[in-house]
């Protein structure tokens, strides 16, 4: 299990390989001898269904975007995203990946509260890399497989409104940075619709705590996502009451 996991590390690092992977025909042979990677891609997708109001949301950011498969779920639902992954390897897989969909723009950058060049610590497994060097401590304990950091990147960062000047304003934003959540929503300097993160607790208690005031100051009505329903939040006793590690976050402009 170890080398085949080092093999697709390893290939992951090709071009070839979003082009193989991520053909329909592969994909679907994938999900069938793998079926339990169908069912979480499945159970996904019908979150982001019944969560987004998609018939009000025509541009969505995705911040974080990994391999695409949020930006997959989004497209699915008409939604045109443009896909803001750091991680080298990541970027050429997202390319390749949404390569023929013109409804997918596909862009390397760190997203912050400020311009610059940041450090980005590199995870052996492809999806946990962070600029936050707190997150380097709390993963190990969160994460299901052993988590390695086998190096750094230097990555050009940008603002959210940055990218508003170049591809629009959103209805829709999605954020997942491993523990930078903060940061990328300081740096939101326009009112938006829509704002999809996740919250790390407990070690990034007072960090979601904070995003949660900050966004009621910009009159947002705050949700904690479950799959029975949802929970306005509002003050620190809400948040302190959630026992998940892993917590979806919606955020609805109030009108």
């Amino acid at each position: 299990m170890k080398l085949t996991h080092s093999l697709i590390h390893y290939l992951k690092t090709f071009p070839f390989y979003a082009h193989i992977r991520y053909h329909p025909i592969i994909e679907r042979i994938h999900q069938i001898l793998i079926p339990e990677i169908k069912e979480v891609l499945d159970t996904e997708f019908q979150f982001y269904n019944l969560v987004i109001p998609k018939e009000k949301i025509n541009l969505a950011f995705d911040i974080g975007a990994s391999i695409g498969n949020n930006t997959k779920h989004l497209r699915r639902l008409g939604i045109k995203v443009i896909a803001v992954e750091p991680e080298k390897t990541n970027f050429r897989i997202l390319r390749n990946r949404f390569r023929k969909d013109s409804g997918v723009v596909v862009v390397r950058n760190v997203v912050s509260e400020t311009m610059g060049v940041s450090k980005l610590f590199v995870e052996k497994g492809n999806s946990l890399h962070t600029v936050n060097e707190k997150w380097l401590k709390a993963a190990p304990a969160r994460s299901s497989h052993k988590v390695v950091y086998t190096g750094i990147q230097e990555v050009q960062s940008i603002t959210i409104n940055d990218l508003f000047q170049q591809y629009g304003i959103p209805n829709l934003i999605k954020i997942d940075v491993e523990g930078n959540e903060l940061k990328v929503i300081k740096s939101i300097g326009q009112p938006i619709d829509f704002i999809l993160f996740e919250a790390n607790l407990p070690e990034y208690y007072s960090e979601t705590l904070k995003i949660i005031e900050l966004l009621d100051g910009y009159q947002f009505q705050v949700y904690h996502l479950k799959k029975d329903g949802y929970t306005l939040l509002g003050n620190e006793t809400c948040l302190s009451e959630l026992n998940e590690i892993s917590v979806e976050i919606f955020a609805q402009k109030a009108y």
